[in-house]
């Protein structure tokens, strides 16, 4: 992960497993972790309203220092920013 505005860049940590595939579109995320690192609040909320619906664990970072610290401190399946 590389936070160019945090001047960082974060190795995650490998999965041991991956996910199983969802047999339906309402648990497509279910049990996914998912990092959302955005900067303007209704983009975010949005994106982490659709993400929530589909299933997905969704944890929120305003900036990308906010991102580090959370990639650094958990597992995640996914970072969008």
């Amino acid at each position: 992960i590389v936070l160019p505005a945090a001047g960082a860049t974060v190795q995650a940590p490998r999965a041991t497993s991956t996910a199983p595939v969802a047999d339906t579109p309402e648990a497509f995320g279910q049990g996914l972790r998912v990092l959302l690192a955005e900067d303007e609040p209704a983009l975010a909320g949005a994106v982490a309203d659709t993400l929530r619906d589909a299933g997905f664990d969704v944890t929120m970072a305003q900036d990308g220092d906010e991102a580090l610290e959370k990639a650094r401190a958990q597992t995640f399946d996914a970072v969008i920013c």
